[in-house]
C-alpha cells in the first residue's frame, strides 16, 4: 500500500498537466506581486501551489497570500473542499475592480512532510550537496510557513550532510575546522564545537607523538576555540577526566552543553601537562619547578603539583650525603613545615655524618667546622664536644678549642672534658675535693700540694738510712708546714703527706 501511495504521489509531483506554466510556490508567486496587474492584462496562465488557509464554495485563501482565489464558474465543487496543500491553475483577472486569481483547475497535493520524505529517498546519501539542497528547500518552506517540524528536518538534513563530510575530513585538522565554520553558519553550535574539538584532538595526538614538538600554539587555540577551557574548576573531576582520557571524542560528542565546558578544561589541562611534564627530571630533581608551572596554569591540579614536590623531596633525601649545607637545611625546613620533624632530623644527621667524613681529611680544623655544624644544624652539643675533644687531642696547643668546649658548657675534670652538670654530680675523691677547696690532706703527692698551695717558701730535709723527710714551709701565705715522707732519694714523686702543722 505504501509503495502504491508513493507511486501516486511521485506521479502527481512529476507528471506535467496540460498547461505548460511552471508551478510557483506561494512565496515565489508573492515575489511577483508587482507584476500581477501586467499578468492580469495578458491573461497569462499561472500555476501556484501552497497551503490552504481557508476554503468555501466561492473562495479559497492560501496561507500568507492576500490574493483571493475564486472559481471560474459559479462555485467550487462542494464535494471536494480542499485542505492541506493544493496546486491551483488559472489566470489573474480584475473583477469589480478587484484583482483575483480565477481558478480553472484545482488539485490536492502531498503535504510537505511527504514531499520531504520523497526528496530524501531520491538523493544520494553519500553526497553532502544533496543533503544541503534538501535542507535549503525544507528551510525555505519551514520559514515561510513557520513550520517548526519542517525547520527541524532542515537542521537534520544539514547534520546528515556535515556527517558525510566529517567522515571524509577525519584526521584532517584543517578540513574539520572548515566544517566547524560551516556548522556555525548553519546555526549548529553544538556540532561546531564537536568539530573544533575533534580538530584540536587530531593536532594534539600528532604533537604528543613527537617529544620535541611545540605544543604552545595548540594550547593557545584550545583556550581560544573551546569556551570552557579557560575556566578553572573548583575541584578536579577525577572520574570524568578518566573517562575522557579513555574515549575523548566519544565522551565529548555525547556530552551536553553543561558538561562540555568541564571537558574543555580537562582537554586544556591534558595538553598543558604534556608540555610541562616533558621538562620533568626523571629522578624528580626539578619537582618544585614543575609544580610551580602546574599551579600557574592549573590551580585545580594542586594534587599533581604536590606529587611533584614530593618527588623532589624524595630526590634530595636520596642524595642527602652529596648535598650542600644550604640544600640540606632547605630540605629540613620543608619537612618540618609538613609535620615531618623526625624525618628532617634523620636527614640532617645523615648529612652531618657524610660532612664529618669529608672534613676529617682537613685535620683538627675540619673537625672544628663539623662540630660547629652539629650545634648550628642539630643543636647536638654532645656530638660537637666529641669532635672538639678529638681535635684538641690532635692539636693540644690550641687555645681556641678549649674555649669552644667551655662555650658548650663543658669543664675539664681530672684531664677529662665533661659537662658542668656531670661534674657537679660526679663523686669526688677526698684528695680532689680538698684540692678544689685549697686544703692539704694526708697522702697528697708533692704535685697535688703544689697545685693546691703553690711552690713552698722553703724546704727542710732530714734523712736516715731508710727514710727521707721533707718539710715544705708556707710561712708568708698560709703559715702551714707540710710534712712529706719517702723511702727513696731518687723517687721524689713517691713522697706522700704524712702531716700538716700550723706555724706558731
Amino acid at each position: 500500500m505504501k509503495s502504491f501511495l508513493r507511486i501516486i504521489i511521485v506521479t502527481i509531483l512529476l507528471t506535467p498537466t496540460a498547461a505548460s506554466a511552471a508551478t510557483l510556490s506561494t512565496a515565489e508567486f508573492l515575489a511577483l506581486e508587482k507584476k500581477w496587474p501586467e499578468l492580469a492584462e495578458k491573461s497569462e496562465a499561472l500555476r501556484v501551489e501552497g497551503r490552504v488557509a481557508s476554503a468555501s464554495s466561492k473562495l479559497i485563501k492560501l496561507r500568507n497570500c492576500p490574493l483571493p482565489f475564486r472559481p471560474a464558474g459559479a462555485a467550487f465543487d462542494e464535494k471536494r473542499q480542499p485542505a492541506g496543500r493544493v496546486e491551483i491553475t488559472g489566470v489573474l483577472q480584475r473583477r469589480a475592480g478587484e484583482l483575483v486569481f480565477v481558478v480553472t483547475e484545482l488539485r490536492e497535493m502531498p503535504d510537505d512532510a511527504q514531499v520531504y520524505a520523497l526528496k530524501q529517498s531520491a538523493i544520494d546519501a553519500g553526497d553532502p550537496a544533496d543533503w544541503y539542497d534538501l535542507a535549503a528547500w525544507a528551510e525555505q518552506r519551514g520559514t515561510f510557513y513557520d513550520d517548526r517540524s519542517l525547520l527541524a528536518k532542515a537542521t537534520e538534513a544539514r547534520r546528515r550532510g556535515l556527517s558525510v563530510e566529517r567522515q571524509s575530513a577525519a584526521g584532517d585538522p584543517a578540513g574539520l575546522v572548515a566544517l566547524a565554520k560551516k556548522a556555525k553558519g548553519f546555526g549548529l553550535a553544538e556540532l561546531e564545537y564537536e568539530l573544533l574539538h575533534e580538530s584540536l584532538r587530531v593536532r594534539f595526538e600528532q604533537l604528543r607523538a613527537d617529544a620535541k614538538s611545540n605544543l604552545r600554539p595548540l594550547i593557545d587555540d584550545i583556550r581560544l576555540l573551546l569556551s570552557g577551557a579557560q575556566q578553572p574548576l573548583d575541584t578536579w573531576p577525577m572520574d570524568v577526566a578518566a573517562r575522557y582520557a579513555a574515549e575523548p571524542l566519544a565522551v565529548y560528542n555525547r556530552a551536553d552543553e553543561t558538561s562540555r565546558p568541564v571537558l574543555d578544561r580537562i582537554f586544556l589541562a591534558e595538553a598543558q601537562l604534556t608540555a610541562i611534564e616533558r621538562l620533568a627530571d626523571s629522578e624528580g630533581a626539578n619537582g618544585d619547578g614543575i609544580a610551580d608551572q602546574i599551579m600557574a596554569v592549573l590551580p585545580e591540579r594542586r594534587d599533581l603539583a604536590e606529587r611533584y614536590r614530593e618527588r623532589e623531596i624524595a630526590f634530595h633525601l636520596e642524595h642527602i650525603t652529596s648535598s650542600t649545607r644550604a640544600e640540606a637545611l632547605k630540605l629540613a625546613t620543608r619537612l618540618e613545615a609538613t609535620d615531618r620533624a623526625d624525618e628532617a632530623k634523620r636527614a640532617l644527621t645523615k648529612w652531618l655524618a657524610a660532612h664529618e667524613a669529608t672534613q676529617r681529611t682537613e685535620g683538627p680544623s675540619g673537625l672544628v667546622v663539623v662540630a660547629e655544624d652539629y650545634v648550628a644544624v642539630l643543636g647536638d652539643k654532645a656530638a660537637a664536644a666529641r669532635l672538639l675533644v678529638e681535635a684538641l687531642a690532635a692539636n693540644p696547643e690550641s687555645t681556641t678549642i678549649p674555649d669552644k668546649l667551655r662555650q658548650l658548657g663543658y669543664v675539664k675534670v681530672d684531664g677529662e672534658w665533661i659537662t658542668k652538670q656531670e661534674a657537679d654530680t660526679r663523686p669526688v675523691e677526698p684528695i680532689v675535693q680538698a684540692m678544689r677547696e685549697g686544703r692539704v690532706v694526708l697522702n697528697m703527692s708533692p704535685e697535688q700540694v703544689r697545685k693546691t698551695l703553690g711552690v713552698p717558701d722553703r724546704i727542710a730535709r732530714a734523712a736516715s738510712t731508710s727514710q727521707i723527710h721533707e718539710a715544705w714551709i708556707y710561712g708568708a701565705r698560709s703559715g702551714l708546714v707540710v710534712h712529706f715522707l719517702r723511702y727513696s732519694a731518687r723517687e721524689q714523686e713517691k713522697s706522700r703527706v704524712v702531716g700538716v702543722a700550723k706555724l706558731r
